[in-house]
């Protein structure tokens, strides 16, 4: 059970945010629990979803390389929200669930990846961990792949995505969306997902099969 109450759907159509959770439902993106848990300030949840939006879906970096490194982050963080919601845009960009777990758990051997992907990977996997290893000849090295305007980016990017996956990692609670776009309670939800954040090939989407 989540460590603050989810507003229920109907609660939340009714609310100022009516707007915005019935988009998602219907177009399965962003998972409603967002507004769920953070609707208890239904203001804050309007600029956080607004900016939210921002840093993923704008800016020069590509939008597959942030989708690895937001379930990276979320993975990192044990966030069960952020770390089972999946970006319809990469997917349609041809971001695989493979490809995604090879960039976080093999991205440093893999063959997907370009010299710049997994510098960027790396960087985000050092502000998480071991930020004092981001030091002048790290960002020295940042810049014979990346401009100034696209170091902000991505690190702006990755701060954001650190602090809410901590934030939501200890409140405990899942989307409200199964892997095949399948309204669920929170309890089928921690079901299917299980209680860490892990791939959806390691029977995430098999469980989500077996709804009826």
């Amino acid at each position: 059970m989540s460590n603050i109450s989810l507003l229920t759907l109907d609660e939340l159509k009714d609310s100022s945010l009516g707007p915005l959770v019935k988009k998602s439902i219907k177009h399965k993106a962003p998972d409603p629990a967002f507004h769920a848990i953070m609707g208890h300030n239904p203001e804050l949840s309007k600029s956080m979803y607004i900016a939210w939006g921002t840093v993923f879906n704008s800016g020069k970096i590509d939008h597959k390389l942030k989708e690895i490194i937001r379930v990276q982050l979320s993975r990192m963080a044990d966030c069960n929200y952020w770390g089972n919601v999946r970006s319809a845009s990469a997917k349609q960009m041809g971001l695989t669930e493979e490809i995604l777990d090879d960039g976080i758990e093999n991205y440093e051997k893999s063959e997907n990846f370009t010299k710049k992907e997994k510098l960027a990977l790396l960087y985000s996997e050092l502000m998480a961990s071991n930020p004092e290893k981001i030091d002048c000849n790290f960002y020295k090295k940042l810049g014979e792949f990346f401009s100034e305007e696209e170091i902000v980016e991505l690190g702006a990017f990755i701060g954001f995505n650190i602090g809410y996956h901590t934030f939501f990692g200890t409140l405990d609670f899942y989307p409200m969306f199964s892997p095949d776009g399948k309204l669920v309670d929170q309890d089928e939800s921690r079901r299917i997902y299980g209680d860490r954040p892990l791939s959806h090939l390691k029977g995430a989407i098999k469980r989500s099969k077996e709804i009826n």
